[in-house]
């Protein structure tokens, strides 16, 4: 087993995952679809079937039916029904295999038949989409290329090292499992939208879940920059603008710590980052719905359905809605950050918002959007579900204390931390309050001025000046002011022209067109830019930290090169409605072949991301091996808890630490017939920030220089060496025992002690012992033993202070 058999699990995920999203919603809402632009084709296949997913498994998990098969069954049932109804031709393959079995059609003339309705069925599929590409197959093929550079670069990692790049995946695939078994909510009520997913397209297509996991971001990465790509469509006037932005965020270097661990988040298989593409999404629908107010058009209303109902039959509205139950049904984070990406856009188009009719669509539809994303939640919760305890931390994130609701939530006392909260509130109220008498007044007008400039500094120096260092953040500030500059005077000057147009109007001549909020985009996206850096440095302003800033820097990055591509959109509009609209081609790929050759020219190059190493790709690659090899049920690993994911369902696993504990008890066994013990020769620094490596054209490997001490650039990887020596020292517990294997030193001593363990056993038992791999830097040693007989595993005895 080798980098082939990753390649092909990955195409598998992408071929399977393509279905899911793409084939399955095309054939079963056919009829819905037709006719539709390509945009709200994609909008409605990336949101539709995650709704459909979340709320069915969830449901049958609530009422015990929830089984693989069952899922397989209904996926394809729907599929072929969908199918046959809407496709004759699939009929009269029917009845064409009854006359092949009645012998009154040859089997040539029945394959002829078939592979000419094949050919006319995929000629009358593609047709419409070739109608709409037609005339933008240049713009349309880069940005197929970006989005293929894209994937490429979110995904490397993975082929470099197969384990999971962040602990929460760990959590996540503990997650996923439960859906396995039947069981949802196995850890309290959480939004389960990418579980959800991924279950449904592993099971579907036989997929290893550690493979769907491992691979799943870099194959959902494209969804989110072609959800950008359609959010930047609706704030720029050039066509070819949003892909010069594009490139620019793909190509861009990062400058800090945080900047560098929220883009490397992008790769991982986490929640919040599966969900980010709703959030562009809500505001793209919400700013097309505003801009078709505008022009005086009405919401589309289905003709047989009242009009609280007809209103989800508008284009936008469905959408939106649909966008908004997909950020809810993956993370609450998204949710707050799509409420805020909504909330500007709204504030920005507030005349279009006011205007009657506008705001009872949108309400309905975010009301639907939030029972249709919380019934499964509100079911579980009905039925005795906990919550999750990431929700109390999310309050103390809220509240300010999450350190402190962290440290409860493990000692198990949440309420006690609120509680203390209050009673240090209420003192240092008190304190300031006895510290302001005898303080000289001033008026209301200074005291603003002072606040609003502090807090202004404060925002700079915390935030601009912490995430982009030296000429960066001064860089952003002027694209971030000519942006608003621009936005505010275009919409003065095309106010005027409108108001003239207006005014020399005839009577018989139709209504102007309203133009002043064509640069209202741009405004949304200026405004945005400030209120994400407002929210990731909200402590330091004395705003509750709703979202965790880390996690807002990838968003906030796509922001901030859309405001970088604002004076070259002036440049690659200009051709746009002329007769030189076919320069705008030209000008677009000279555009980003520029911003990429001026990236590697100038020294802003981006590197590659990073992984946070538990363990060699050899332990994954045994792994995988021993589940294709050994019977089910048949076998343990003793090894650290990193396995005990992916072998999940196949084998058992025994955490090393308690192998350890017991290995003196003389009333210790396993109860397997195969017993694999994984011990690493040299201990690896666990959790390591290692950042893969690859060629020059995709990234460089420049990142490790952020990490002078705890990170690595494949192929090194920072390890120890067992030793005899380190085989005689106690075990170095951690605060938790989770914590034990995370030190270099407590590692060490721990795979120590097992090779002294394996070396004892061995000479008492040879014919059974055996080391069924080794490198130079992983073995692994098999014990084989007879289920009825058991070896005694307790076999040293020594005395150990402090274990």
């Amino acid at each position: 087993m080798g980098q082939w058999y990753w390649i092909s699990e990955y195409l598998r995920l992408m071929l399977a995952y393509g279905f899911v999203l793409y084939v399955w919603p095309a054939v079963v809402f056919e009829k819905h679809l037709a006719g539709k632009s390509l945009r709200y084709r994609f909008a409605f296949c990336v949101t539709v079937p995650l709704l459909l997913a979340n709320t069915v498994i969830l449901l049958l998990g609530l009422v015990h039916a929830l089984r693989p098969w069952v899922i397989s069954t209904l996926f394809y049932c729907v599929f072929a029904w969908r199918l046959l109804r809407n496709h004759p031709p699939l009929r009269a393959l029917a009845q064409d295999i009854k006359a092949l079995h009645h012998e009154t059609m040859t089997m040539r003339r029945l394959l002829l038949r078939a592979g000419q309705r094949a050919r006319d069925g995929v000629r009358a599929w593609l047709a419409p989409v070739r109608a709409r590409l037609r005339g933008r197959y240049a713009e349309f093929a880069l940005l197929l290329v970006l989005l293929i550079f894209g994937t490429l670069y979110f995904s490397y990692g993975a082929f470099d090292e197969h384990s999971y790049g962040f602990g929460d995946e760990y959590v996540h695939h503990q997650w996923i499992q439960g859906l396995v078994e039947g069981k949802p909510f196995v850890k309290g009520i959480y939004p389960e939208g990418l579980h959800c997913m991924v279950y449904l397209t592993c099971m579907s297509f036989g997929i290893r879940l550690y493979s769907g996991v491992l691979f799943f971001a870099g194959v959902h990465v494209h969804i989110f920059l072609l959800s950008a790509w359609i959010f930047m469509r609706e704030v720029f006037r050039g066509r070819y603008t949003p892909l010069a932005a594009l490139a620019l965020f793909l190509c861009l270097d990062q400058l800090c710590v945080n900047e560098v661990f929220g883009m490397s988040r992008l790769s991982w298989t986490l929640p919040l980052e599966y969900g980010l593409y709703a959030v562009f999404l809500s505001a793209a629908c919400l700013i097309r719905f505003f801009r078709r107010v505008a022009r005086g058009a009405r919401v589309t209303l289905h003709p047989r359905r009242p009009k609280e109902w007809g209103i989800l039959h508008d284009p936008d509205v469905s959408l939106f809605g649909a966008a908004v139950a997909a950020s809810l049904a993956v993370h609450f984070y998204v949710t707050i950050i799509a409420v805020f990406f909504c909330g500007v856009t709204a504030l920005v188009f507030l005349r279009q918002l006011i205007r009657r009719g506008s705001i009872l669509p949108l309400a309905v539809a975010a009301v639907l959007a939030l029972a249709l994303a919380v019934a499964p939640m509100g079911a579980a919760f009905a039925a005795g579900y906990p919550l999750e305890k990431s929700l109390y931390w999310a309050i103390g994130v809220i509240e300010g204390n999450a350190d402190e609701v962290e440290a409860a939530n493990v000692a198990g006392d949440v309420t006690a931390a609120f509680r203390d909260r209050e009673e240090r509130d209420t003192a240092a109220e008190a304190e300031s309050a006895e510290a302001a008498e005898g303080a000289p007044e001033y008026s209301l007008g200074q005291k603003l001025l002072w606040l609003a400039r502090d807090k202004a500094e404060t925002l700079y120096r915390e935030g601009y000046a912490t995430l982009y260092p030296g000429v960066r953040s001064r860089l952003i500030l002027i694209a971030t002011g000519f942006a608003l500059c621009a936005s505010l005077l275009g919409r003065v000057i095309l106010g005027l022209r409108d108001r003239h147009r207006r005014k020399t109007a005839g009577e018989d001549d139709p209504p102007p067109e309203i133009t002043r909020d064509r640069f209202n985009g741009i405004l949304v996206t200026a405004l945005l830019s400030v209120v994400l850096m407002a929210m990731y440095n909200a402590e330091a302003l004395g705003l509750p930290q709703l979202v965790a800033g880390s996690r807002l820097c990838s968003t906030e990055q796509m922001l901030l090169v859309m405001l970088y591509a604002v004076p070259l959109d002036f440049v690659l509009a200009l051709p746009e409605g002329t007769r030189l609209r076919p320069l705008a081609g030209v000008l677009g790929w000279a555009a980003v072949l520029g911003v990429y050759a001026l990236a590697q020219l100038g020294g802003f190059f981006h590197s590659y991301p990073y992984v946070e190493l538990t363990r060699y790709n050899a332990a994954t690659e045994l792994s995988n091996r021993i589940m294709d090899t050994l019977p089910k049920q048949q076998y343990t690993v003793i090894s650290t808890s990193d396995e005990i994911y992916q072998i999940i369902g196949s084998g058992f696993h025994e955490e090393l630490l308690t192998f350890l504990q017991r290995e003196s008890d003389p009333s210790y066994t396993i109860p397997t017939p195969y017993l694999l013990l994984y011990i690493e020769k040299h201990p690896i620094q666990y959790a390591q920030y290692h950042f893969a490596s690859g060629p020059r054209w995709l990234a460089w490997e420049d990142y490790p220089r952020f990490y002078p001490a705890v990170g690595s650039q494949c192929p090194e990887i920072l390890h120890g060496q067992i030793s005899d020596a380190d085989a005689k020292k106690p075990i170095l517990y951690g605060a938790k025992l989770s914590d034990t294997a995370a030190t270099l030193e407590g590692r060490t001593i721990m795979e120590s002690r097992a090779w002294a363990w394996y070396q004892t056993f061995s000479a008492m038992h040879p014919r059974d012992c055996s080391i069924v791999y080794e490198d130079e830097n992983f073995l692994c040693c098999c014990i084989t033993q007879n289920p009825a007989s058991l070896y005694t595993l307790g076999v040293t005895a020594r005395t150990e202070g402090g274990t």
